[in-house]
């Protein structure tokens, strides 16, 4: 009669490992990316199945005349007109603007004025506007001087000082023609008198 030996369960089987079946990670593909912090040493790389270094210069000595991205942004116009900004109206009328590092005082008024408004669109009529009215500041603590001929002849000056000041102007005049024609107090004296004279 054959007896069979009992099978333990608890025991785990193993089995070898086969050098040749092991898995490495750059099997999927795996790479590790450079990182975009300068740490001023590079980043080692997996890739291929092949351990390398990524030198952070290796890219910049790569040739990049044949790649058409590059060529048009390169091509790409360059504008050199500054950094315009309103700034407030003060007390005596004048608009601060700043254009790049100096803030510009233009005084103009809020009707029609020649020589600052390309169309007529009726009302009143102000004096000709004289650009050598300008006040320049160079910086906003310094004390506003003339303006000169060579600030005056910049090709971005005018068109960009019209640009800021004329936006403010039809704010201000919008204002102007939406407020009442009399104040407070003359619209309550009117109607005590024509209460009392009823």
């Amino acid at each position: 009669m054959i007896t069979s030996k009992p099978v333990s369960y608890t025991q785990k089987r193993t089995f070898p490992v086969q050098p040749q079946r092991k898995i490495y990670p750059t099997s999927y593909g795996a790479h590790t990316p450079e990182s975009p912090v300068n740490t001023g040493v590079s980043t080692p790389s997996i890739q291929g199945g092949s351990h390398k270094r990524v030198d952070r210069f290796a890219s910049a000595s790569t040739s990049v005349e044949t790649t058409p991205f590059v060529e048009h942004v390169m091509n790409k116009k360059r504008f050199t007109t500054p950094f315009q900004q309103y700034l407030y109206q003060d007390t005596n009328g004048y608009f601060n603007v700043r254009l790049g590092p100096k803030i510009y005082l233009v005084k103009v008024s809020l009707d029609y004025t020649p020589n600052f408004d390309n169309e007529f669109l009726g009302g009143k009529e102000a004096p000709a506007f004289n650009w050598n009215s300008i006040l320049v500041k160079d910086t906003p603590e310094s004390q506003p001087r003339p303006i000169t001929q060579d600030e005056l002849t910049l090709y971005w000056f005018k068109p960009n000082i019209k640009q800021v000041v004329n936006y403010q102007r039809a704010i201000k005049r919008r204002a102007r023609s939406q407020s009442p024609r009399y104040s407070k107090e003359q619209r309550i004296a009117y109607r005590n008198n024509q209460y009392n004279n009823a």
